[in-house]
């Protein structure tokens, strides 16, 4: 477990091991290291070609100094605990010259200091809930004033696309082929865009027969419980929604081990939002959240996703292992090697 501290002039290294806790600390000046990491995370937000300088110059703050204890331990997954506006940057984009960090380590986000790490449970014990949207419904005219100017105004939205009306820029057309894929390879209940109401989410989940719970949607996390949320085909799943759900009586009997939220997107620069991707879940019981940093490319998170299930169904590897190779095969797809695409995605939460 990796704990990154920002002091006001320098930065605390804080590596726990089995051996126990060792520190180091880089001199640095906190706003310096806070506009880093967001001149970073801009950059590989926006898919611009000039991130390589910034992703080594993180790597020798965050990584470099722990380099010989990690090989000493033969450390092959980190559980990191970010700090300020590195909860911003995927750290399995930092680069040590010759590769990413993410081709040496499974990466994995916990929220706070304690935290616990579940052993995952019989693969065949349980079902998959997929919801999707690709086409959006009568929750157009439930969005809220502020999610709607930042779901509208992306060009990086998952399809791609500048957005000419907001129906169209909200379209997600891989979302159908995602969930298809999934279906076929996954023990798993449908609901895809007029299925995917609330009152029939909320029906579903509650039953306590899904240890993974996968949403295809757009989504909203912010610091404010008012600007987050996940669309629907009909309305608005709030935050309080998805912890009074997953609070419920047959859901605590049988917890969900896995809530994915496959498009979702953090405010942009609040750097306490990508914790709110997982934040409901994780108070609510849920093991672990996989999420997105940013909107993310429809067919690069199609592709990851269905080999995301495919890894975690053999039963031999963590959920960060299997989010790490599925990351690295996007990786050596010469269409998808920037880190835009592959990158996004983060697991919080139980790494196993």
């Amino acid at each position: 477990m990796l704990y990154p501290v920002i002091l006001d002039k320098r930065l605390e290294l804080l590596l726990e091991t089995r051996d126990g806790i060792e520190s180091r600390h880089v001199d640095i000046d906190a706003h310096a290291l806070r506009d880093q990491a967001l001149a970073f995370a801009a950059s590989i937000r926006d898919a611009k070609p000039d991130y390589l300088k910034q992703a080594q110059s993180l790597y020798d703050l965050i990584l470099r100094p722990l380099e010989a204890t990690l090989k000493g331990h033969n450390v092959d997954t980190i559980v990191v605990v970010p700090d300020g506006a590195l909860r911003l940057i995927p750290l399995g984009a930092l680069h040590d010259g010759e590769r990413f960090a993410i081709a040496k380590y499974a990466i994995a986000i916990a929220p706070g200091l304690t935290m616990t790490s579940a052993p995952r449970s019989d693969k065949n014990a349980g079902k998959a809930l997929l919801a999707g949207l690709s086409e959006p419904g009568p929750v157009l005219d439930k969005l809220p004033k502020l999610g709607l100017e930042r779901l509208g105004r992306s060009e990086t939205t998952r399809g791609g696309t500048r957005a000419v009306d907001l129906k169209e820029g909200l379209s997600l057309p891989g979302v159908t082929e995602e969930i298809a894929e999934l279906k076929r390879t996954t023990r798993s209940d449908r609901l895809l865009n007029e299925e995917f109401t609330v009152a029939r989410f909320r029906e579903q989940v509650s039953t306590g027969d899904y240890r993974i719970v996968h949403i295809a949607s757009h989504a909203m996390f912010s610091q404010s419980a008012e600007t987050s949320f996940i669309l629907a085909y009909d309305d608005l799943i709030t935050i309080d929604e998805l912890q009074t759900l997953l609070r419920g009586e047959q859901v605590q009997k049988n917890p969900i081990e896995l809530l994915s939220l496959s498009a979702c997107q953090t405010a942009e620069g609040d750097d306490r939002a990508p914790l709110g991707i997982a934040g409901a879940a994780l108070r609510a019981r849920a093991q672990t959240a996989l999420g997105s940093l940013w909107p993310v490319d429809d067919q690069a998170t199609k592709a990851l996703m269905v080999r995301f299930y495919e890894l975690l169904n053999t039963g031999d590897i963590t959920k960060a292992q299997a989010l790490q190779r599925a990351q690295l095969e996007l990786l050596r797809n010469p269409s998808f090697e920037h880190p835009f695409f592959w990158a996004p995605f983060i697991l919080v939460g139980s790494w196993q």
